[in-house]
């Protein structure tokens, strides 16, 4: 080829493995170097490593502080985890660093998918580190909020929160990752509703698997209801804001927590993912719940 300047060579927007680059080395003179081999030692070493003795992945994570909850928030994987958690997973999420742990990775358990949908959520304190989980697919089909058209007594008092999570949902969670992992934390769950509006909430239980509200799922730029007394989930699971389709699950609308009206709930409506309003006891739906675990 005679002589030709670089500018004026035909431009490639897509390189192979195997393509050369000409190498200049001080003590061996002009050598090539591949693509593959140019990528392996920008990643894993040599180039950077004699800049400031580490490679740049380790750079990245010493100069950004990543073990840390609030960190593993805000970086979307979706990878997949196994098929339990691991012994250096439970200590990851009992030391509060939750090494190798973000939002979407999930845990293929007894044949049920559960995403990580955010960590320390609930965190205050003194509280326990842990981890917000929320399963791919209904856990319960077809199913009635109350047994009457009545929102009045809250999620709280709901034959859903009392009866229904209990013998249905909570007896597969324990089985799936341990009921000694499962923590039970209090929520601020209604327990008194007027037109639509949360009149009473009180000191809740301690719960450990309830429904997720409009805030998990959609965020809530303002509060629900004018009433000062809210559910406590008002803002949402990094999970939805990163995976928008994620707020949906495969042949069912499901249950959320919030009331509206005087006799109804909301839901998340099959096929469209948005919210419908649903009467308690008349419409039914699946049962989608969030849960935490954690490790004593």
């Amino acid at each position: 080829m005679a002589d030709v300047k670089i500018t004026d060579l035909s431009a490639v927007t897509a390189l192979n493995g195997t393509d050369s680059f000409i190498v200049e080395q001080s003590s061996a003179g002009t050598k090539r170097t591949t693509y593959e081999n140019l990528k392996t030692k920008i990643v894993n070493g040599d180039t950077y490593t004699a800049l400031n003795g580490e490679n740049i992945l380790t750079a990245i994570n010493n100069k950004v502080p990543l073990s840390s909850g609030y960190s593993h928030n805000s970086i979307a994987r979706g990878k997949d985890l196994g098929t339990s958690v691991t012994s250096a997973q439970w200590a990851a999420i009992k030391n509060g660093t939750f090494e190798d742990l973000y939002i979407g990775d999930y845990w293929t358990i007894n044949g049920r998918q559960y995403f990580i949908a955010a960590f320390n959520y609930y965190f205050r304190a003194g509280d326990a580190n842990h981890v917000v989980i929320v399963p791919r697919a209904a856990m319960s089909e077809n199913v009635a909020m109350n047994d009457t058209a009545s929102n009045a007594t809250g999620y709280r008092n709901s034959t859903m929160h009392t009866t229904t999570m209990a013998t249905t949902v909570r007896s597969t969670i324990q089985n799936d990752f341990g009921a000694a992992h499962i923590w039970s934390h209090q929520f601020s769950l209604s327990s008194q509703v007027t037109n639509g509006v949360i009149t009473g909430t009180g000191a809740s239980p301690a719960s450990d698997i309830v429904l997720m509200t409009k805030g998990n799922v959609f965020g809530n730029p303002t509060p629900i209801n004018a009433s000062a007394l809210n559910d406590s989930d008002q803002d949402q699971f990094p999970l939805f804001a990163y995976a928008q389709v994620q707020k949906r699950i495969q042949g069912f609308s499901y249950w959320l927590r919030d009331p509206v009206s005087t006799d109804s709930y909301m839901l998340v409506e099959i096929g469209s993912g948005v919210i419908k309003n649903a009467v308690a006891n008349t419409e039914s739906a699946a049962i989608r719940p969030c849960f935490c675990i954690y490790s004593a």
